[in-house]
């Protein structure tokens, strides 16, 4: 097999001459990568700072998510996900994806219930 390192990524060829990317150290990889798809994926009995404080400790941000409820004003910060409106959901992902210092955001319609 043949592989190639370049700046700690791994090039593999595989049968139809494409390459797929392996990285080295695939923890840091990730943490370049915040995807969420909808406000579906959250879970509806925990609060907003739950959310934060799990995205907080997956990236290691150090408690940023206190900066940016207050930036986005989200006064709503102890209410459960099942208790909130779209538009705040949202903002929660956005809030989430802020947090999570990722390189590379990726976010299915964000604007989605948002009065913009």
């Amino acid at each position: 097999m043949d592989l190639r390192a370049y700046k700690n990524i791994y090039l593999i060829p595989n049968a139809h001459g494409a390459k797929r990317i392996y990285p080295s150290n695939k923890i840091e990889y990730h943490k370049q990568l915040f995807y969420f798809e909808s406000e579906g994926m959250l879970f509806p009995n925990l609060t907003v700072i739950d959310h934060l404080k799990f995205i907080s400790d997956i990236f290691e941000t150090k408690d940023n998510y206190v900066k940016i409820t207050n930036a986005l004003d989200m006064n709503y910060f102890l209410k459960r996900i099942k208790e909130l409106s779209l538009g705040m959901r949202q903002q929660l992902i956005i809030a989430m994806a802020i947090s999570s210092n990722a390189k590379y955001i990726i976010l299915d319609e964000p604007n989605n219930g948002l009065d913009i």
